[in-house]
């Protein structure tokens, strides 16, 4: 429980995406410095280009059962551009992030390609620190793409996931493409 009030508070603040089915992501740095008076939930505080990120996700409407692919190609799909909305190269990590989302598979197996995670969203982000499930570390924003110039830039990502639920014929899974969400990062 430390880890994550550290994470809360840390200098890269929570950035909420749009919902899709009621499901909804907050993108944050791991590692960051801690530092007072910053508002909890801003776009406006750049994540460190060399910071882990990580996504958490919520539900508008209470617990959901949420299942993240093991899989990055079908995971999540990043783009970034600069402060004059000029395209990042990708580094070869970079490329393989959301190179086959259109595969995204109808319901989890065994396959190497269409394993999944369970991970719980535990709530609205507005519940409190009850609500917060970290979810799986991803890649620092340098390790993705070739940032060579000091700046801000603007790093979009877009998550798909599954939501699963029991309905009269047994368990279901609902492809949840959440909608790009859009972080600032910073190289000083």
């Amino acid at each position: 429980m430390f880890l994550l009030v550290n994470q809360v508070c840390a200098r890269a603040q929570l950035i909420l995406s749009d919902s899709t089915n009621d499901i909804y992501i907050g993108v944050f740095g791991v590692r960051s410095q801690i530092t007072k008076g910053v508002a909890f939930l801003t776009n406006d505080i750049p994540i460190p280009y060399d910071d882990d990120l990580t996504i958490m996700p919520f539900c508008s409407t209470g617990k959901a059962a949420v299942i993240v692919p093991l899989e990055k190609s079908i995971f999540i799909k990043f783009q970034m551009k600069d402060a004059l909305g000029r395209e990042i190269e990708k580094t070869a990590e970079g490329k393989e992030w959301g190179s086959d989302i259109k595969h995204f598979p109808s319901q989890p197996t065994r396959s190497d390609h269409d394993r999944m995670s369970r991970l719980e969203a535990l709530g609205s982000h507005t519940n409190g620190m009850t609500s917060f499930a970290s979810g799986p570390l991803l890649p620092k924003p340098k390790d993705l793409f070739v940032i060579k110039d000091s700046g801000i830039y603007y790093l979009s990502m877009e998550v798909h996931l599954m939501k699963q639920h029991m309905n009269s014929n047994g368990w279901t899974w609902d492809h949840i493409a959440i909608p790009p969400v859009t972080i600032k990062v910073e190289k000083p």
